[in-house]
């Protein structure tokens, strides 16, 4: 799932040349950041959202494994501290980068990619509960919010 996300977000650049894959799948150029960190996010958040949308039935199943493997660290299968540094530290880089250029204003970035990160990995429980949510609708807040959020005054 994990490349399959990858290779979506690969994809995704072509309609949405902001974004970039958490890790690019083996034998795909890389691409460096280049525009506005701002459309990085939205770009990442809008990807992700719409991965979601178009494989719902496997995220929630691979939710559930991540629920049952929480505690077992060492097993390949479980979403451990390491996915989550690697998820959270390519999203403190594109929030630096914000900050760094005058588009973010001054935060931890820690807190901040930890805030963004969170609604989408739980976006498939709230799927469970709301299977008729509007996921363009959901993106189109996500990204509204964190615009007000990290923007500069």
């Amino acid at each position: 799932m994990f490349r399959l996300i990858d290779q979506f977000l690969v994809d995704w650049t072509s309609e949405h040349p902001a974004s970039r894959p958490l890790q690019l799948p083996p034998g795909t150029a890389v691409v460096p950041p280049g525009g506005r960190a701002s459309d990085e996010l939205r770009a990442y958040l809008t990807g992700v959202i719409a991965f979601i949308d178009g494989h719902r039935v496997q995220m929630c199943a691979l939710q559930s494994i991540f629920a049952a493997l929480h505690d077992d660290e060492g097993n390949a299968a479980a979403y451990g501290s390491e996915t989550d540094r690697a998820v959270l530290g390519h999203l403190e880089e594109i929030l630096r980068r914000g900050q760094q250029s005058g588009e973010f204003r001054a935060f931890d970035t820690l807190v901040m990619a930890a805030a963004i990160q969170r609604p989408l990995e739980r976006l498939p429980l709230l799927l469970r509960s709301e299977p008729n949510l509007d996921l363009r609708r959901y993106a189109d807040e996500v990204v509204t919010l964190f615009d007000l959020a990290t923007r500069a005054t």
